[in-house]
């Protein structure tokens, strides 16, 4: 709860009727989705919608439109490559019918980048970004983002994932240039050491050996030499390293001044961050 003022508690957004009706009825978001949105517990919404008299859209037999998304190639393709990398879609625990999904990183532009990618594509955001601080870790700071639920995605959550919700690699994967660099700008590192060639690494520690080996035949396909190292990461021979990433092409514009040092092969020893 929050700490009490001079005349009572702060008031809360969701406190005020004209805001809850809007979201309920106006965007059609779901109580899970209003508690996102304001920060508080399913528990609580209901509570005041209740407490607002606001009608329920089950009592008048208008349940809640589901969401829809046509993907297109290009919104497939986006998600395929960065589905390698950091990005996850999750089940909606009470309708096994839609998904949604979620990323994090270090970085707030990045994760901003994302959701205005994601909304150009239909799929709108849930709430807000938010600031996770980790005190135990030396106040290392990650920002998280998440969709809204859509039918849609439910293809894409079983493509991507077992029964047992392992996250497995598609054979139907294709590794066009797009999926490629947004792989690597997600999971991929460039090796500059002092006194040798630079190399490529991918971290694909969280994927089974088959799919990781299944990925290294697949870069075989693209004329791309790599090996599956015994952490189970991918490396890339260093006379391929310039082939790699011109495949790939250049990273994304609004991007570069993240990961710039990623398409670095002139430098020599550690990164210098602008």
């Amino acid at each position: 709860m929050g700490t009490r003022k001079q005349g009572g508690w702060p008031r809360k957004q969701y406190w005020d009727r004209d805001w809850l009706v809007e979201q309920y009825w106006v965007h059609c978001l779901s109580i899970a989705e209003i508690a996102t949105l304001a920060n508080t517990s399913q528990t609580n919404i209901n509570r005041w919608l209740i407490r607002r008299d606001i009608p329920r859209r089950s009592k008048l037999g208008m349940e809640k439109t589901a969401n829809y998304v046509d993907l297109s190639p290009l919104a497939l393709e986006f998600i395929d490559g960065w589905m390698l990398g950091d990005l996850c879609v999750f089940a909606e625990k009470h309708n096994t019918k839609s998904a949604r999904v979620a990323f994090g990183t270090k970085h707030e532009d990045c994760t901003q980048w994302m959701s205005n990618k994601m909304t150009s594509f239909g799929i709108k955001q849930c709430g807000q970004i938010h600031e996770n601080i980790y005190p135990e870790m030396n106040n290392c700071r990650t920002f998280s983002y998440q969709s809204r639920y859509y039918r849609d995605l439910k293809a894409v959550r079983d493509r991507w994932y077992r029964h047992d919700r392992k996250k497995i690699v598609p054979r139907d994967i294709v590794l066009t240039p797009d999926v490629v660099r947004y792989w690597y700008i997600a999971d991929g590192w460039l090796s500059c050491p002092d006194h040798s060639k630079p190399w490529i690494g991918l971290a694909t520690h969280g994927f089974p050996k088959s799919d990781v080996e299944f990925l290294v035949d697949k870069l075989q396909d693209i004329n791309v030499k790599a090996n599956r190292y015994k952490t189970n990461v991918i490396h890339i021979a260093t006379g391929y390293v310039p082939l790699f990433l011109e495949y790939m092409g250049p990273c994304d514009d609004e991007l570069e001044h993240l990961y710039y040092y990623k398409w670095e092969i002139d430098r020599r020893g550690p990164i210098v961050y602008r």
